[in-house]
């Protein structure tokens, strides 16, 4: 059992409510040290690099075998670019599209924010891991329309117009109202948390709802199915993942990969 926690995860921005994905850029040379790979078939090979001195080479690749290790070989594919950054950094991880089909990611982390001394360390940075890839499974090209001319009824991202059928578009309309969506860009998430406290499974969730549905997929990710789905809204959200099947056998598949750790 992974324990719910998350540390560091970069928060995001709104437009219109939604979410924004935030990179951590590669910098100029009076920036931070970064080591930039490019990714292929789970592989990665160096690209770029600035002070690569400073950053535990060896942890930073141990971060990246254990996302291969429980990431899909579908998912997997989407995750073009892996960014290493610095001891300057703030730390955390986050995912940003790097073309403009939403269709090739970027994986950025701080691995000076990560322990890899014990089991729960793994499994703390498992649970920061499936978060991140519940944003690429949220936000990439078969879940969001790029070109478009009016969102009608859908909701709007910085992106684009999420799908009709879309995990986001759904999840939102199910358990996000209007008032909350505007709450939320002017109120912290621990305010939010404490307002609206059956709403959400944890106080990160309540950033917005693009961390919300990806906070809620992690857990979904880690704990067992709610015997009554009932009991809360915040239950209702690990409930609404098994209304489709191909997440269920994703997350029977992150937890094999788990589980070989």
């Amino acid at each position: 059992m992974l324990k719910r926690w998350i540390a560091g995860v970069l928060s995001c921005g709104l437009l219109l409510g939604i979410y924004s994905v935030v990179w951590a850029t590669p910098l100029t040379e009076e920036g931070p040290a970064y080591i930039l790979y490019w990714a292929n078939d789970g592989r990665i090979e160096e690209a770029d690099s600035y002070l690569p001195r400073q950053i535990d080479r060896p942890r930073a690749e141990k971060i990246w075998q254990i996302f291969t290790a429980i990431v899909p070989g579908k998912q997997l594919a989407w995750v073009q670019e892996y960014y290493v950054s610095g001891p300057e950094n703030e730390g955390g991880a986050s995912v940003i599209a790097i073309d403009d089909e939403l269709r090739e990611w970027q994986l950025s982390i701080d691995e000076k924010s990560v322990d890899l001394q014990s089991r729960l360390d793994m499994e703390n940075l498992v649970f920061v891991l499936v978060h991140e890839l519940g944003h690429i499974i949220t936000l990439n090209h078969e879940q969001i329309e790029v070109d478009y001319t009016d969102c009608d009824n859908r909701i709007e991202l910085e992106e684009g117009c999420a799908r009709e059928g879309s995990y986001i578009n759904q999840f939102v309309r199910q358990f996000w109202t209007a008032q909350m969506v505007s709450e939320a860009e002017e109120e912290s998430a621990e305010v939010l948390h404490s307002r609206y406290r059956d709403h959400f499974l944890a106080e990160y969730a309540a950033t917005n709802p693009a961390e919300d549905i990806a906070e809620s997929f992690s857990i979904f990710v880690e704990e067992e199915q709610p015997e009554d789905c009932q009991v809360s809204i915040a239950e209702q959200k690990i409930c609404f993942f098994y209304g489709f099947p191909e997440l269920v056998i994703l997350r029977s598949q992150i937890r094999a990969g788990v589980a070989d750790l």
